[in-house]
């Protein structure tokens, strides 16, 4: 022990070999060192433990522990233990009274048969995880100080109780440290990089008039630095190759490629534009990992700290939890693993109103797709942002298993839930009073009251023909009343498969009957699904009403409804008689209505009518173009198969010289169009680079950059719908082409004007000597 605190160990079995720095231990896997207890190994308010290690993985090792139990007899005296998991995992657990233990696990891992720095800190208030100098996106709330122990430190083993002794460790452990404070981030750092080969990066951020912008992040590989008032900043990092993105909050972020050499210092200069645009779709890093409750309410608060992930830029490393933002939604996938992926629908009123994204996997045991595990970009652009995201599946029954899953985010009030691995069951859980089946035509939809004829707990099965479910939702928290819908879409053959509730007090319920904050209520709802489903977020305000009547009705009496349509549009209505059982089928009609209109339900009956329910199904030509309904979210889709028509691709000019810009134009028509892309290659489609395609007046154009002479350029024309049918020019193995002509050479310029001054001279003395023999 270096520390001049005495804790010496004993050695059992581990030998001396060549280390990080000087000499080390190797430990085989049945080795380890001993270390009796002394009052400076525990009983801090604060921990660090810091270690360099070269595992050798396959078999969960521990690298440091004080961590004693036995159930039986019983004892307990855990208080610190450090492991690494088969996989490179990193555990980390810690005890405040010896018998409950808290656990934070790290996302990122170790490699194998190669030197890592590990530092596992808590200071009171969070537990967390670095390595290699990049703190893991896991944290944990830590217990306020550790337990005192009079039993032993191991390193390279677990002695967990008197008669067991496992979880060895295999391979060399260098530099163990135990500190009874918390490290900050720029010592661990520190320590890291002197271990490794470094360069610097360094620079100035501002803006597009040159001004300086102060406190912009400038996030590489995991590492972060801010500018100063003068917008410069300067960026330690090991040797490699890197993307470095420079953002701030209010700005579009830009990115740059860097290869750092040893000992380099690097200047990379970045010029921020004002953005992105409230229209497009952004991918922002939080810059904050979230494990709190309430996580969307507390990283809406802190906004500012926000970045963007440029656009174009897929191999990117969150720093934060990814929030993915469109004009209609946030879509936020945070790391509290007690509970689901939020999605906020934007109120009119600068409200927010959350649902949950619930992804079950079941067979047998219900596992839940809960917090972020991590998060892949597919696809990043102002259109469109897809992104895969695998959930820990939590809840019910080991083992936890990753709960992955697509999510594609266009510039629409929906988005699209696709499933990758584990997931069986997905939809949403938006707890309401009021959900309707919904049918295409207006045959007749189904209106379900979760507060009619008291408690009831059923599974119900989607209608043949059904093609999905409104969720009429009312806020009660802002200071009027705000009614919106959720629309989940079924995907087909749904009415073949049950839809559940999670089940966690109910045998698999549909409805939940003691539900928030409007109780009895409509609990989650699921689709059994084998593809995509997609939840409109229909945030238009009033664009539903319950109209409470509460008064008898005779038969042929009508009503007329002081709630007056609020758009345009074809709406339905619902009756609800007093009698009415919460499935209600009866009293059903379609009207088409301008703004203004009121509603009117005609009794067929004697009868007490209770209440009237109307909401908005269908568009007509005096719909606003900004208010989507239930019906065009069908449409665009899911009943839409038909793929974008492609026609009239040329280019311009036809003759390409060299580094000469070209223009590709194109008509493409699809009602539901997405995205049309100008995709080109020049090594022969081996790789191909996409440009947005923009309208024009003339179709659809975008800019081929200009190239040396003699390059080949291969182009072609793809176009999505949001349905996700695409049309391709010219079929997969089919491009247009243009080679880039080389320029005529100065020699044969100088030459064709030689030959031009030759025969101009020839010319002219001819023409004198004729003049000679006519005089």
């Amino acid at each position: 022990d270096y520390s001049g605190n005495g804790n010496d160990g004993e050695i059992h079995g581990a030998s001396w070999v060549e280390g990080k720095f000087g000499k080390a231990l190797f430990f085989d896997g049945a080795s380890w060192i001993e270390v009796p207890d002394s009052e400076t190994l525990d009983g801090f308010a604060e921990i660090t433990l810091e270690v360099w290690v070269n595992p050798i993985l396959g078999e969960r090792g521990a690298i440091i522990s004080k961590w004693f139990y036995e159930y039986e007899i019983p004892i307990n005296d855990r208080v610190y233990v450090l492991t690494v998991e088969a996989d490179g995992r990193v555990d980390f657990g810690l005890s405040s009274d010896g018998s409950d233990g808290i656990w934070v696990e790290s996302s990122m891992k170790v490699e194998n048969n190669t030197w890592n720095h590990i530092v596992a800190v808590s200071d009171g208030e969070t537990m967390k995880i670095y390595v290699n100098g990049i703190q893991d996106p896991n944290i944990v709330d830590a217990p306020k100080s550790l337990h005192s122990s009079n039993k032993s430190l191991q390193i390279g083993a677990w002695n967990y109780s008197p008669n067991e002794t496992n979880t060895y460790f295999r391979g060399i452990i260098d530099e163990l440290k135990i500190y009874n404070r918390a490290l900050t981030t720029d010592e661990i750092q520190d320590h890291y990089f002197s271990g490794v080969e470094t360069g610097k990066i360094f620079g100035k951020v501002s803006n597009e008039t040159d001004f300086p912008i102060e406190e912009a992040k400038i996030v590489c590989g995991g590492f972060v630095a801010l500018t100063n008032s003068s917008g410069e900043y300067s960026l330690q990092l090991p040797v490699g190759t890197y993307i470095v993105v420079a953002g701030k909050h209010g700005y579009k972020s830009k990115f740059a490629k860097v290869k750092i050499s040893k000992g380099e210092s690097l200047r990379l200069d970045f010029k921020l534009l004002e953005g992105p645009s409230e229209s497009d779709v952004v991918l922002w890093d939080t810059m904050k990992c979230y494990f709190e409750k309430n996580p969307f309410s507390n990283a809406i608060a802190e906004k500012e700290n926000w970045i963007q992930v440029p656009y174009g830029l897929t191999n990117y490393t969150f720093i934060g939890d990814p929030m993915i933002e469109n004009e209609h939604y946030y879509l936020f996938l945070f790391s509290n693993d007690q509970d689901s992926p939020a999605l906020a629908a934007k109120l009119d009123n600068g409200n927010y109103w959350q649902n949950e994204i619930y992804k079950v996997h079941d067979t047998g045991y219900r596992n839940f797709g809960m917090g972020r595990m991590w998060t892949k970009i597919v696809k990043n652009t102002p259109n469109e942002v897809i992104v895969i995201s695998a959930e820990k599946g939590l809840r019910f029954g080991p083992p936890p298993i990753p709960i992955t899953t697509l999510y594609r985010i266009p510039k629409r009030p929906w988005l699209e839930i696709r499933p990758i691995e584990n997931v069986n069951q997905q939809g949403m859980h938006s707890k309401t009073r009021l959900a309707a089946f919904i049918f295409p035509n207006a045959t007749g939809d189904i209106l379900l009251d979760g507060k009619k004829h008291g408690n009831f707990s059923e599974n119900i099965y989607p209608p043949e023909g059904c093609i999905g479910e409104l969720n009429l939702h009312r806020t009660y928290s802002f200071s009027i009343d705000y009614d919106f819908m959720w629309f989940l879409t079924f995907p087909p053959g749904v009415e073949n498969s049950e839809l559940t509730y999670q089940g966690i007090h109910y045998p698999d319920p549909y409805w939940e009957w003691d539900c928030k904050p409007c109780a009895p209520s409509v609990g989650a709802q699921y689709a059994y699904l084998d593809e995509k489903v997609v939840i409109g977020v229909l945030h238009y305000r009033d664009i539903w009403k319950r109209e409470d009547v509460k008064k008898p009705i005779s038969a042929g009496e009508t009503y007329t409804s002081s709630f007056t349509a609020t758009y345009a549009g074809k709406w339905r209505i619902f009756a609800v008689m007093s009698d009415d059982d919460h499935y209600i089928t009866e009293y059903f009609s379609e009207v088409t209505v301008n703004q203004g209109e009121n509603f009117t339900f005609t009794s067929p009956i004697d009868g007490f009518l209770d209440y009237l329910v109307m909401y908005m199904i269908d568009r007509t030509d005096n719909t606003p173009t900004e208010v989507f309904t239930p019906m065009d979210i069908y449409r665009e889709t899911i009943s839409d198969s038909t793929p974008p028509k492609i026609s009239e691709v040329r280019h311009e000019p036809q003759t390409v010289e060299p580094h000469q810009n070209v223009t590709v134009y194109a008509k493409i028509w699809d009602e539901h169009l997405a995205e049309a892309i100008l995709s080109y290659s020049i090594d022969e489609g081996k790789t191909w680079k996409n440009i947005t395609m923009n309208l024009a007046e003339n179709g659809y154009t975008a800019q081929i950059p200009g190239f040396p002479e003699d390059t080949i350029v291969y182009y072609r024309i793809i176009a999505y719908d949001y349905a996700g049918n695409y049309a391709i020019s010219g079929n997969f193995d089919e491009y247009y082409v243009y080679r880039v002509v080389p320029e005529f050479p100065a020699s044969y310029i100088f030459l064709s004007a030689i030959l031009l001054l030759t025969m101009l001279y020839c010319f002219l003395k001819r023409k004198t000597k004729r003049g000679e023999e006519n005089g």
